[in-house]
């Protein structure tokens, strides 16, 4: 009743297909229920595929120093969710699918938008420096001094309603 070969899975999913188009377009009860019965058929044969092939693996593989202690690292990232990266879409509107092509994508966007700035100017400015007997330099750390004076550091900066 059951095949352990993936082909015939493949086979049994087209089936399964076929027959939910066929529902679908008729919405026949019949139908459903032919859809039905092959859908059960099909998560059953995947269980049992998925069961076979991990039973194999667990047989082959060992928790020994030979085997790189190859199923604690396995059962390990059974627990951890599965990583999943959506491709790219790229300039020409083709798709980056491959961790090197989205490298790619990646690399020529940073590359278009960091570029350097054009400082060429036309406009010179105009700053005169006037020197008066009046003027006082003053450091940092007194405009700190006197920001923390004036100003209340709980309110925040910007125009009030």
């Amino acid at each position: 009743m059951f095949a352990s070969d993936p082909q015939e899975v493949v086979e049994l999913v087209k089936k399964c297909r076929q027959a939910r188009h066929r529902w679908q377009q008729s919405r026949n009860p019949e139908h459903k229920t032919a859809f039905n019965s092959i859908s059960k058929l099909v998560k059953d044969l995947i269980r049992k595929h998925n069961n076979d092939s991990f039973n194999h693996f667990t047989t082959t593989h060992g928790v020994t120093k030979d085997t790189d202690y190859l199923l604690w690292k396995v059962a390990k990232a059974m627990h951890k969710p599965p990583g999943y990266t959506p491709p790219l879409r790229r300039p020409n509107n083709t798709w980056a699918r491959s961790d090197d092509e989205r490298a790619e994508t990646y690399a020529e966007h940073l590359e278009r938008r960091f570029q350097f700035n054009d400082l060429t100017s036309d406009v010179i400015p105009d700053i005169q420096l006037i020197e008066d007997e009046d003027t006082n330099l003053f450091s940092p750390r007194e405009i700190k001094n006197m920001i923390s004076k004036k100003l209340n550091p709980k309110k925040a900066p910007g125009q009030t309603k």
